[in-house]
């Protein structure tokens, strides 16, 4: 029987944002043993220069919200918010902004 011992590694990653992958990215820090996520915590949703240059932004964010999903190898963070667009000051309202943390990334 092969009996393994994983050491913990604490790991800060920043991953696109799924559904608006140009704009937005979210980072956060999180835990690793062996192929298992736990502890992720102290995100940040960060906006890419593009947002900026065409005038996109996010008001009312709440979260993060954090998941831990296939067998412990996947985290997910999830952020709702408004999102605006350039012409539009009333945005699109209960927006998720969501993307997945890997074990080995």
């Amino acid at each position: 029987m092969d009996i393994g011992v994983y050491s913990t590694v604490t790991k800060t990653r920043t991953q696109d944002e799924w559904g608006n992958p140009q704009y937005f990215s979210i980072t956060t820090i999180f835990d690793v043993s062996g192929t298992t996520i736990s502890n992720m915590r102290n995100s940040s949703f960060n906006l890419k220069y593009l947002a900026y240059a065409t005038n996109k932004y996010v008001s009312n964010l709440t979260g993060p919200t954090y998941n831990v999903i296939d067998n412990g190898r996947t985290g997910t963070v999830r952020y709702v918010g408004k999102l605006h667009f350039i012409g539009d000051p009333f945005g699109i309202s209960n927006v998720t902004f969501y993307t997945e943390f890997y074990y080995n990334s």
